[in-house]
């Protein structure tokens, strides 16, 4: 699963106080730099754990609890994503074979370290490809 978050986070934490002064220059202003600041997103997280935990153990919560069930969908999505690349890589070995004969072992290292949009555009590429270093041309790994 891509995280999209942290980039995100990193760099707005990287130039909080220029982020501030641009999107919220009130705020600031308000605000006495030379104290120092600190993000709380990890304790919070942490608290919000802690106190689910608590809630679910207080309320006697049957079954699962939300922590396992947050878990278990997570590993679910995992688990899809990781059905389709390995797929879509099964899918992409057998075209590249079926057109261009038995694979060297480097074709065989990148389609396995290859994401979707890696996989899909190379299966894409096999229609009209030469050869199989053109197929491995024009997309960023």
């Amino acid at each position: 699963m891509t995280d999209y978050d942290s980039p995100w986070k990193t760099t707005i934490e990287f130039f909080f106080e220029e982020f501030l002064a641009f999107f919220y220059p009130q705020a600031h202003t308000d605000i006495d730099w030379s104290k120092g600041y600190g993000f709380l997103d990890k304790e919070l997280d942490q608290a919000f754990w802690q106190q689910l935990t608590t809630f679910e153990q207080e309320n006697k919560t049957p079954y699962i609890s939300s922590v396992e069930r947050i878990g278990i969908k997570k590993g679910n999505e995992q688990g899809i994503v990781q059905g389709v690349v390995k797929g879509e890589a099964k899918i992409l070995r057998q075209l590249l074979l079926k057109r261009f004969g038995p694979l060297p072992d480097w074709v065989n290292e990148k389609i396995s370290k290859a994401d979707t949009s890696q996989l899909e555009f190379w299966s894409l590429q096999v229609l009209d490809a030469s050869d199989l270093e053109a197929v491995f041309t024009g997309h960023e790994e």
